[in-house]
């Protein structure tokens, strides 16, 4: 009887190793085809490998840039309402636009950074941090006038740098009403490597409004594409920057007149805008209405 045991022990030894043996065997035939299929010929090598390269560019590009940092992409688009300019009003690159327009952006984003405490007092800061009497424009005050704010020609140009691929150079200082640069925050004189805060804004009653359609990055190039339109808080109405169309809504509500527009997208106009790389990321190159 244990004999028996025994042989039929060894049986079933023999058995799983030939179920094992012939396992394998078949999944050595599946595997082999396959790579067959990868096999390139060498005339195609180069081609390939270039739109490879770029694909994954691109690609490694793409997952560079999250959905949060579109928004700041697109806050880099020159646009100053109070002042009736926008590039969404008519197609312009970099180089349509006149630099005062851009000097003016730069100092919006400066007066956010200020407020976010996102820079420091050698920088950027308060009259009472670093007091600066601003010459020419307070000539008739018997007592000096300090720039309630100030920034640093170097902090603006870092900014301008990021935002529009420029710096700037040889610029000439204000010394009269008429060159100071008026923005939502104020005006600003540029006086020894200093712009000075020596004005309030401006009031508006015009606010841009938009939201993204779509984005994506083509031959190291970011796009993105935004319907948009401009709300007047005086008329209560949203405006199209091109065709003139124009809605009714209760423009002291932001959030309703995003929800307009997207409820009415068809009527506004379609913008594509372009945004080339440098060091710092993506700089704003161009607008157009598609």
């Amino acid at each position: 009887m244990k004999k028996y045991y025994i042989l039929v022990v060894v049986l079933v030894i023999i058995l799983i190793a030939e179920t094992t043996f012939v396992f394998l065997d078949l999944q050595k035939e599946d595997v082999a085809p396959e790579k067959s299929y990868i096999n390139i010929p060498k005339e195609e090598d180069s081609d390939s490998t270039d739109d490879e390269e770029n694909s994954n560019s691109d690609l490694e590009d793409n997952q560079n840039v999250e959905d949060s940092e579109i928004a700041n992409y697109l806050s880099y688009i020159p646009h100053y309402l109070p002042l009736d300019y926008s590039v969404y009003f008519e197609n312009a690159n970099i180089e349509d636009v006149d630099q005062s327009v851009l000097i003016v952006m730069a100092l919006g984003v400066g007066m956010n950074n200020y407020d976010a405490k996102r820079c420091s007092v050698d920088q950027c800061g308060y009259y009472l941090d670093n007091p600066i009497a601003i010459k020419y424009l307070y000539d008739d005050f018997e007592e000096p006038v300090y720039g309630l704010y100030y920034f640093t020609l170097e902090y603006i140009n870092n900014i301008l740098e990021s935002m529009y691929n420029i710096r700037l150079s040889n610029l000439e200082e204000t010394t009269s009403w008429d060159n100071v640069y008026a923005g939502y925050h104020g005006g600003f004189a540029f006086q020894d490597d200093y712009f000075l805060n020596c004005s309030s804004g401006i009031g508006e009653n015009r606010y841009h409004v938009g939201f993204v359609d779509d984005w994506k990055i083509e031959n190291s190039e970011l796009i993105i594409y935004e319907i948009a339109a401009y709300r007047d808080t005086y008329t209560q109405t949203l405006t199209d920057y091109r065709n003139g169309y124009e809605i009714t809504i209760d423009a002291y509500f932001p959030d309703e007149a995003l929800n307009t527009l997207r409820d009415n997208s068809e009527h506004f106009t379609r913008y594509k805008h372009v945004f080339k790389k440098n060091d710092n990321g993506y700089y704003w190159y161009s607008t157009e209405a598609i």
